[in-house]
């Protein structure tokens, strides 16, 4: 198909460039036909005796240019199925064109229900396209990404609207307040109204990132129609409406500085690479079950309510360096294959890493545990390289011995005292040693 198209372009160019004479017209069709009619007359006079009757010879060359007349035709349907397939595909990537800008123009109007009727002409131009489907998502998440209030939100009495995401100050609550009186500032009720609306049309985007970015059912070996492979999110700095991306695949997720109002929900999830640097979670949030194939990068985030990483599988690097949990961070069963980092970390309520698996580093360096920390059953993987597990630093009055078989390639993180917690400076110093069991 490449080579086609090239072909066509070519011809083109060399046509215009040409004045599309009548002597091009000669060289693409007329001698190649004549070329071919020649050696058709001079194959059959080689093959075929004729003997002295002119009559036969005749009737050889004519069946030589028969031969030749037809591979005419045979070429000039091929100039002529070329020429209706680049009017077509010209036309439909016109229309195609035509519907993406007039879908993200609508993404800029004052009325809510022309939002809506934006993102879903995007929706299908993806659905249809799969190769615009990276730009149809960048388009959302561009919309995703605009500045946004919540309802009842305070804003400041002199703030004029709200600014429309890809149509900045055009809000609907402007220009009421600018045909009653440029100086008088909208009402709070009429904000709220359009901060109501705009909430409605930012959950349809989100619902349509779920509806194409989730395989279907898990058990399938194929994946749903409306599944959109090899996806990349960038969402830094969104305001992010009970986010749910259960059960999605995606490539290359950045969620730095975004903040997720109500839950946040990721369990089963696969991600490549994922960024949440400096992300606010403001009520629960669910990881459990996911997967990192690639880094996950959670450095000084919030979490304000509970975080659940439960069963979740760190491929690559798992850093929570300067990480806040203000409540139960539960990461029962998780696995760490690559480098775990928890440093500068604060856990202000119950630390729960039971039955955690750290295969690679892991460092706990000045990190803080409130309430406490269990790690019933968690286990750390000897490296032969490295038995002393120099680079690693674990919780303050926990620790990790050496196997006493040296088959064993497994040990037990526990605690020094001998108890399932241990809170702070006050467990540091317990000498209290333990035995290692699988």
């Amino acid at each position: 198909m490449k080579l086609m198209s090239g072909a066509k372009t070519a011809l083109g160019r060399r046509w215009r460039d040409r004045g599309g004479t009548w002597w091009w017209a000669i060289v693409v069709i007329v001698v190649p036909v004549a070329l071919i009619a020649a050696a058709a007359v001079t194959t059959l006079l080689l093959l075929v005796d004729p003997g002295s009757d002119e009559k036969n010879k005749i009737e050889l060359i004519k069946v030589g240019l028969t031969v030749g007349a037809g591979t005419g035709g045979v070429v000039a349907l091929v100039l002529t199925g070329r020429r209706q397939w680049s009017t077509e595909h010209d036309n439909a990537e016109r229309r195609l064109t035509e519907l993406y800008v007039k879908a993200v123009e609508q993404l800029g109007s004052d009325s809510p229900a022309v939002r809506h009727g934006g993102l879903y002409a995007l929706e299908r131009v993806a659905q249809d396209n799969p190769d615009h489907r990276q730009v149809v998502v960048d388009v959302i998440c561009a919309y995703l990404r605009a500045p946004f209030e919540l309802p009842g939100a305070p804003r400041p009495r002199n703030r004029p609207g709200i600014h429309r995401p890809l149509a900045p100050g055009r809000g609907a609550s402007r220009q009421r307040a600018a045909s009653r009186d440029e100086s008088e500032p909208p009402r709070v009720a009429e904000l709220d109204s359009d901060a109501r609306q705009e909430r409605e049309v930012r959950l349809t985007a989100q619902r349509i990132l779920l509806t194409h970015l989730r395989p279907g059912v898990p058990e399938s070996k194929h994946p749903a129609k409306t599944f959109w492979k090899d996806i990349d999110l960038d969402l830094t700095g969104a305001t992010l409406i009970d986010f749910d991306l259960a059960g999605c695949r995606i490539s290359q997720a950045v969620f730095g500085r975004t903040t997720f109002t109500g839950g946040a929900v990721f369990d089963g999830a696969t991600f490549a690479d994922a960024v949440f640097d400096g992300a606010t979670f403001t009520s629960d949030s669910d990881f459990d079950g996911a997967t990192f194939t690639g880094g996950a990068w959670f450095d000084r985030a919030t979490f304000t309510d509970e975080a659940a990483f439960g069963g979740v599988t760190f491929a690559g690097v798992a850093s929570f360096d300067g990480v806040t949990f203000a409540d139960v961070a539960d990461f029962d069963r998780a696995i760490f294959i690559s480098v775990a980092v928890f440093d500068k970390a604060t856990f202000t309520d119950d630390a729960v890493f039971d039955r955690v698996t750290f295969t690679h580093r892991a460092t706990f360096n000045k990190t803080t545990f409130d309430a406490g920390f269990a790690a019933s059953g968690a286990r750390i993987r000897v490296d032969p390289k490295n038995p002393d597990f120099e680079g690693s630093s674990w919780p303050h009055g926990w620790t990790v011995e050496l196997p006493r078989d040296a088959k064993q390639v497994w040990a037990q993180l526990m605690p020094r005292t001998g108890r399932s917690h241990a809170t702070g400076e006050a467990a540091a110093g317990q000498a209290v040693e333990h035995d290692i069991t699988r």
